[in-house]
């Protein structure tokens, strides 16, 4: 597999386990491989963040981890640094790698005496994990990071007896954790299970009567690739596994609460991340657009329309909830930047930041000041609605905008501006706008194609003609035809609008 891992190879990871009794596999996977197996000789390699570390969380580390508040006897047991350190008041360090019995932790999770048996006044550690402590101490206690910490490396299939039936390195792997669970593969799927199970799993939905009888009909070697390949290009691919990642970054509609009102463009994230899965977009290219797509110098274009995909990924940061009305307006704004971390940390770093908001994380190396170190960042950003603009139409339209309004401020600021430089309607409007505005030219100079414009002012209050419209923070009257020409002034505007004058 190259380097820049895509979301479409880790789907195809699930394909091995379609035809191996899928549900008992999955089962193995989320039971604690403490339970399953527990590690009672030093013959078995202990991995820390595996075997030791859920011990660790589960006794110890609320009173001797990473936060200094609740620390207990100044001792520390999240890293090996710390717990290996000679200590003044013992005799020996917490943990002596290599020798269980010169540990401290060991005997005092075995003492018999209540009063001194840590935990205090919980129940005690079962006899499991007091042997996988033993045994991990006896291999030299090796602390690990935590997983989704560490780089990604490349690991060899483990060795199985022949089976018949893995095909591959992943069935591999499935069939070391079975055999270590004692359990059996399940038997083989036959064709018609095969298909539905590839259907369901890539679409969401059952196969058509035409796929069924291709598929049943088909007996070449690759007949089962290429109908996963079929499935993978298929548009609905997108539709169905967009699912799971909306689901990381809690998509919705709508903001919750009791009023429950929309959140605009919602569901132009949405056909975005489907649209991403269906391309088959590079994973580190995904997070980048989620994290900061505005500020990608080089966004990836959409290919049919050319619009900017990358800067629409910026919309899950705006998906939280939302109260239509908050009394205490900072503690609401609080909330939402905890909801974007929370999100951020969870779904890309596999880490619980936010729980150092009100204290250092318990178990995680996440300081409360470097939580709101991030809080900062996020509290400066503010949602900001972008033009997609598909093949730069708008762009364009905005550019010439620009120049036209540009060259109009220019004459309009000044007095003796020839009227011939401009030509057709704008030059009548001009002409009676620069009339108005500096007395230049006089009443009688203005040509009569021009006394047909005249200007609107709104300092008596009455709009007639006139209506308003849009969302700025003023009541500025906009006019009902074509032509409107807004210049300078107070926030009650000025028009320029074609009256025609009675004969």
């Amino acid at each position: 597999m190259p380097p820049m891992t895509c979301i479409r190879a880790c789907v195809c990871l699930l394909l091995g386990l379609l035809g191996l009794g899928a549900l008992g596999v999955a089962r193995v996977y989320t039971r604690p491989v403490s339970v399953l197996a527990p590690v009672s000789t030093t013959e078995e390699t202990v991995e820390f963040g595996r075997h030791v570390r859920p011990i660790l969380v589960r006794h110890c580390l609320a009173c001797h981890g990473f936060d200094p508040s609740t620390r207990e006897a100044d001792l520390r047991l999240d890293t090996f640094e710390f717990a290996t350190a000679a200590r003044s008041n013992d005799r020996h360090a917490a943990i002596v790698p290599g020798d269980p019995d010169a540990s401290l932790l060991l005997h005092r999770v075995t003492d018999a005496d209540p009063d001194v048996r840590m935990p205090p006044e919980r129940p005690a550690l079962e006899p499991e994990e007091i042997e996988t402590l033993r045994a991990w101490i006896a291999q030299g206690a090796s602390y690990e990071p935590h997983w989704s910490l560490r780089p990604l490396e490349p690991r060899e299939p483990p060795s199985v007896a022949p089976s018949g039936w893995a095909a591959g390195p992943i069935d591999r792997f499935v069939h070391a954790d079975l055999a270590e669970a004692g359990l059996e593969p399940a038997p083989l799927a036959d064709r018609r299970t095969l298909l539905r199970r590839l259907c369901f799993d890539l679409t969401g939905l059952p196969p058509t009567p035409a796929q069924t009888q291709a598929f049943l009909a088909d007996s070449t070697e690759d007949a089962y690739a290429r109908l996963v390949e079929d499935l993978l290009e298929s548009p609905h691919y997108g539709e169905r596994w967009a699912r799971h990642w909306l689901d990381l970054m809690r998509y919705a509609e709508t903001y919750a609460h009791e009023f429950d009102y929309p959140i605009r463009h919602a569901f132009q994230y949405r056909d975005y991340v489907i649209r991403a899965f269906n391309a088959d977009v590079p994973y580190d290219q995904l997070v980048t657009e989620h994290i900061a797509g505005d500020l990608v110098t080089e966004p990836r274009r959409n290919p049919e329309e050319f619009f900017n995909e990358s800067v629409i990924g910026t919309g899950f940061w705006w998906l939280s909830q939302g109260t239509h009305s908050p009394v205490d307006v900072l503690q609401d704004e609080a909330e939402r930047i905890d909801n974007q971390i929370d999100v951020l940390s969870k779904a890309f770093l596999a880490t619980t930041v936010s729980c150092a908001r009100c204290h250092d994380h318990k178990f995680d190396p996440v300081l409360t000041r470097e939580y709101y170190g991030l809080a900062a960042f996020v509290q400066s950003s503010r949602r900001q609605e972008a033009y997609l603009d598909p093949d730069g139409r708008i762009g364009s339209a905005v550019a010439e905008l620009e120049t036209l309004d540009s060259s109009m401020r220019e004459a309009l600021a000044r007095p003796d501006w020839p009227v011939g430089e401009t030509p057709g309607a704008l030059t009548e409007v001009l002409t009676a706008v620069g009339q108005v505005f500096f007395g230049h030219p006089a009443e009688g100079e203005l040509p009569p194609s021009a006394r047909a414009h005249v200007l609107a002012d709104f300092d008596d209050g009455t709009y007639d003609g006139w209506t308003v419209e849009g969302d700025a923070f003023t009541e500025s009257p906009t006019p009902a035809g074509p032509d409107a020409l807004a210049g300078e002034g107070d926030g009650r505007g000025r028009r320029v609008r074609e009256h025609t004058q009675a004969p």
